[in-house]
């Protein structure tokens, strides 16, 4: 029978439809519930109770199976996603996750539905689907769910349709709310198919697990306002805590005015969850969580010490495992929390890379910062279990600007290179190193981005000061520019495999000129006319609190990838 062409042109348009709706299903499991953010963001209140608590039996109905009584069941059914006999050929980061995501790059589409990856994903469902019926993974999707954005994602790509039209838009690092190297096979919650996004979201175009904590809609963590607290509600009393250091310790040297403790950051659309340090330790219960980097990562450090050790009912049973003598020597401190089997660590490393010395021509011995090489303490952290990063500040300091041989990789010293472009190549040889020696799938690893200084009238060596602000900026025109350091690392970030937890405090930081140490960084017995005001670091208690609370959102929301 003859078909008109009329007839052909409705067919065609009708498969066309139907390829649509089957691209707007893709990713299913956000689009329908978004208050779940991105892919592996799962709410307290969906997790298996006995992760927190410490139960076996008990879960809450809607993670992971129907009921109560089934633990055992349910973590059989996971041990499919690890079966080396059914995931033998698929490469590792293509696999199907606890998480209930799938991770394949655009140009990788073709080779994941043509290859051994969408065979053997198959099996691992049909080994889930055996052993528990109406699994459901920890973003709520069900296995029924996966085959279908599994058949959705393979039913067009590049050798089978032209998709350009539907390729992500790309990643605008002009914005500080900073986006992380996750892709997911899956649309963006964030997209609606009306606007084109592509089915395979690029690994530029995910956006960081930290920053997706709203109940109903994408919220950047990192993007909003401070607000004052009616209720003064430290996270430890100003002058409690006996492990702050003297020149953290505004209280002790006699700061008199308190309104920088009342402010709380609020990010706009979204609530960060109040701070529970028993909690955070039931989490870290038999963990090591390291502090690496400059004297500001020790500022967050010491503020989570004493947040956690303020929810300790006897306090005695936190030790300090090594003492101030030995840090200063060895630039590594620890504390233990007895009962929990947890340890806070923080160990010195300013610029990530080595700081080395070598003889000139002349037999001249010279200073000079190995951009090539990690720093020698790698080998004090690399088996921690939640790894925080930073490096910034020495990058601003006198020797590191001068350029002039000081920067080296290999035997080659260079004449002159661009503090900008030694930095970049310091975070490349870092981001190298975490690809190579990180193991994520039971390391989180994070990176805390710079943190503001206020000094007015000069630099820290030359009659800076910031002494006598006693109120935040409030209006965000009066912000300084975004750091160049920050597009330097957001652009490495985005080239890692290792997905990196990225802590972009820059903006909320910039708003706190009041709240650094200034003249208080020393007792009024040791203060002089003309001394060196500290307006790089923090009073504690005071800013770096917010970081650490951020820090305990994410933890909570992630923390099956610690298990």
């Amino acid at each position: 029978m003859a078909v008109s062409e009329s007839t052909k042109r409705w067919l065609v348009i009708s498969v066309l439809i139907y390829i649509f709706a089957l691209s707007c299903k893709f990713g299913k499991a956000y689009d329908e519930y978004p208050h779940l953010g991105a892919a592996g963001v799962v709410a307290n209140e969906y997790l298996p109770k006995a992760e927190v608590e410490g139960e076996t039996d008990q879960y809450f109905p809607q993670a992971g199976i129907i009921g109560t009584g089934s633990a055992l069941l349910f973590k059989e059914a996971l041990g499919c996603l690890s079966d080396k006999h059914i995931y033998s050929k698929c490469d590792e980061v293509h696999r199907l996750t606890q998480v209930g995501e799938l991770d394949v790059e655009p140009e990788y589409t073709d080779e994941y539905c043509e290859g051994p990856c969408i065979a053997e994903t198959h099996h691992v469902l049909d080994c889930i689907d055996g052993i528990l019926k109406h699994f459901i993974f920890y973003n709520k999707a069900s296995v029924k769910d996966i085959r279908e954005t599994i058949e959705s994602g393979c039913s067009y790509g590049p050798k089978r349709d032209n998709t350009s039209q539907l390729q992500s838009p790309p990643l605008n690092l002009q914005s500080p709310a900073a986006l992380i190297p996750t892709a997911r096979f899956a649309s963006d919650n964030s997209r609606s198919c009306t606007d084109h996004s592509a089915s395979l979201s690029s690994r530029n175009g995910a956006i960081s697990l930290s920053n997706r904590m709203g109940p109903t809609s994408t919220c950047d963590l990192f993007d909003g306002h401070w607000v004052v607290n009616k209720v003064f509600d430290p996270l430890y009393r100003p002058g409690s805590c006996p492990f702050v250091d003297d020149s953290f310790n505004c209280f002790k040297n006699g700061r008199p005015d308190s309104d920088y403790l009342k402010l709380v950051w609020k990010p706009h659309g979204c609530e960060i969850p109040r701070f529970d340090g028993l909690k955070m330790l039931k989490i870290l219960k038999g963990k090591r969580m390291v502090f690496v980097g400059d004297s500001l990562n020790r500022n967050m450090w010491e503020s989570l010490v004493c947040a956690l050790r303020e929810s300790l009912a006897n306090k005695n049973r936190l030790f300090e495992v090594s003492g101030r003598k030995q840090f200063r020597s060895q630039g590594f401190y620890s504390f233990k929390f007895k009962d929990f089997n947890c340890s806070i660590d923080f160990i010195k490393s300013p610029y990530l890379v080595q700081e080395w010395k070598f003889s000139d021509k002349a037999g001249t011995r010279r200073e000079t910062l190995r951009l090539d090489m990690m720093e020698s303490s790698f080998d004090k952290y690399n088996d921690a279990d939640v790894i925080i990063f930073n490096t910034g500040h020495w990058w601003t300091h006198q020797k590191t600007f001068k350029r002039n041989y000081y920067f080296q990789e290999g035997n080659h010293v260079y004449n002159k290179l661009q503090v900008e472009d030694a930095y970049k190549k310091a975070l490349k040889t870092w981001s190298r190193w975490v690809d190579m020696n990180i193991d994520s799938s039971r390391t989180m690893v994070f990176f805390r981005g710079y943190s503001a200084s206020h000094f007015k009238g000069g630099q820290w060596n030359s009659g800076g000061s910031c002494d006598g602000e006693t109120r935040p900026i409030t209006n965000e025109t009066q912000l300084g520019p975004y750091p160049w350091m920050m597009r330097a690392l957001e652009s490495v970030l985005l080239e890692m495999k290792t997905n990196v937890f990225y802590l972009n405090i820059s903006k909320m930081t910039d708003y706190r000129k009041e709240g650094h140490p200034s003249i208080f960084r020393q007792s009024s017995l040791k203060r002089r006319p003309g001394m060196i005001q500290d307006c790089s670091h923090w009073c504690l208690p005071g800013v770096p609190d917010s970081w650490n609370k951020i820090l305990y959102a994410i933890l909570v929301r992630n923390h099956n990838k610690l298990i």
